[in-house]
């Protein structure tokens, strides 16, 4: 029975491609952090036609910035064959890794999810988070954004801010190379379950509502990263939210439990102003190809369902 398990554990040498026909994963959640995934791939996770990685943040497919991958539950998934029509694997940096989008090219039957909002206020909370991490100072903001990183490939790339917040650049380079038809872009003023985009992402996919978008968590400071890390397990926070709603003593216990285990968030650094037609840039450049990528969508009429 050992050697059972451990031969279905991810190989952690193994490329993103195998990890991705190991499981059978055909739907990716890849970015951009602190753009509201977290919400979308909890609200996926209500459709009993989508199984989401749990956590949502396994670093399977992204070695090379410095995560080990986290699987306390041993995998990704509660077993190595598909239960359900999707399975969606939802880690955000893999946004920023080539090998990911190399791999996915010669993989016709995965589609992406790309997600991304003011890509100031993105970086301003990815610097918190960072120096909640441990990984950079607060001092470290105005020298993070006057680096550059030719290529996204180490945990030392991921400090420079303006190649992370590139968010139209990067999704123009997945949707050239995977094609409009493979890739689905959503703008942070889609995340409410009634919007236009999200509709139309549940048309694509043939699955119905999952429901309500839940809202977005905002606390990023961390006393418990273990416990942390498994609140943020799309099954776990629907148990919780269950509960709260089912009586005002489960209510309290959450807000209670919020108290207990999470700082609060970190003070953020404030961009400098001379760099905002930079990040302006980027943003209309991003929110031109949501609108384009959601028009063909709507146009062409295509589906994802199998």
């Amino acid at each position: 029975m050992k050697n059972f398990w451990f031969n279905m554990l991810p190989k952690t040498q193994s490329s993103p491609g195998q990890i991705i026909d190991q499981y059978g994963i055909n739907l990716l959640l890849v970015g951009f952090p602190k753009c509201g995934t977290t919400s979308i791939a909890n609200w996926l996770a209500q459709s009993s036609e989508i199984e989401v990685s749990n956590p949502k943040e396994t670093f399977l497919f992204t070695p090379e910035f410095g995560h080990n991958p986290y699987l306390p539950g041993g995998m990704p998934f509660t077993s190595q064959q598909p239960t359900t029509p999707y399975r969606l694997e939802a880690s955000t940096l893999s946004i920023y890794s080539d090998q990911v989008l190399e791999d996915l090219q010669d993989r016709a039957s995965v589609r992406v999810i790309i997600a991304g909002r003011n890509s100031a206020r993105a970086i301003e909370a990815w610097h918190s988070q960072m120096v909640n991490a441990g990984r950079a100072s607060q001092d470290d903001f105005t020298a993070n954004l006057d680096r550059f990183s030719e290529t996204l490939d180490s945990p030392e790339s991921l400090c420079s801010y303006r190649s992370v917040g590139a968010f139209g650049t990067i999704a123009n380079k997945w949707i050239h190379a995977l094609g409009m038809e493979r890739v689905f872009v959503l703008q942070q003023s889609d995340l409410n379950s009634s919007s236009p985009a999200n509709i139309l992402l549940t048309q694509l996919l043939g699955i119905s509502s999952p429901g309500e978008v839940p809202s977005d968590n905002t606390r990023t400071g961390r006393r418990a990263p273990h416990v942390y890390n498994r609140l943020r397990s799309s099954s776990t926070i629907g148990k919780l939210k269950s509960m709260a709603a089912e009586s005002e003593l489960g209510s309290r216990a959450l807000s209670g439990a919020k108290s207990i285990l999470f700082d609060k968030q970190a003070q953020r650094a404030s961009l400098p102003a001379e760099l905002e037609p930079w990040f302006n840039d980027e943003d209309e450049r991003f929110a031109n190809l949501a609108l384009a990528n959601q028009k063909f969508h709507r146009e062409a009429a295509v589906s994802w369902a199998a």
